[in-house]
Order: structure tokens, then sequence, then C-alpha cells
């Protein structure tokens, strides 16, 4: 188990999850699907390529529920909190915040052009 509710298990329910490579990669969403041979997820906006779960690489969050946009917030913050810590460079600290605000929200599609 990774921090906060991430797990490196695949998941064995189908659903929405937030998938990353590992706890220093962006996440992105990931839908998985089932069949009789297994589950299988495809990274939303990549392409239409579905992986077996047991042969993909990182750490999963979910399913995804009505409120899980809130504990990735806090778990967003709590990201934040250690960046900040673990830079002195206060500026550089926040442009790195800022970005990663940024990317959170166009991976949300709350950027507009």
């Amino acid at each position: 188990m990774t921090e906060a509710g991430w797990t490196r298990n695949a998941p064995t329910k189908e659903g929405w999850y937030w998938w990353r490579r590992d706890q220093h990669a962006l996440p992105g969403v990931a839908i998985v699907c089932s069949d009789l041979s297994g589950y299988y997820m495809n990274r939303t906006g990549h392409n239409s390529t579905f992986y077996h779960v047991d042969d993909v690489i990182g750490e999963w969050l979910g399913p995804l529920t009505p409120d899980s946009y809130q504990q990735g917030r806090v778990a967003g913050l709590a990201k934040a909190v250690e960046i900040i810590k673990a830079n002195t460079d206060v500026k550089k600290a926040i442009e790195i915040i800022r970005l990663h605000s940024l990317a959170q929200q166009v991976q949300e599609g709350g950027v507009g052009e």
C-alpha cells in the first residue's frame, strides 16, 4: 500500500480509477472493464488499446466515487506541502505547485483554450 489509499494491487472491480506509474508521476484516469479472461484497463486520451491489469506497472486509486474529487484535492494539497518543505527556494516551490495545479485542471477538462 502506498500513501493516501494508492495501491500496487491490480483492480478486481470494474470502474474508473486514478492510475499512475509511481508515486512521483502525475495520475491519469483509467477505465477498468472485465470479460471472462480478466480485468483490462485503458488510459483515457491515449489510444483504444486495453491492457490486462496484471501486465500494467503502476499504482491504482479507486474505483472513483462521487467524493473521490475531494479526496484527490486533499492528496494534492498534501503533495504541495511536501514540495514546499523539500524546497528551500519558495518561489520555485510555488511555481511547481502552480504547474501541478494546471496539469490537474487539464486532466479534469477544466482549462479553456
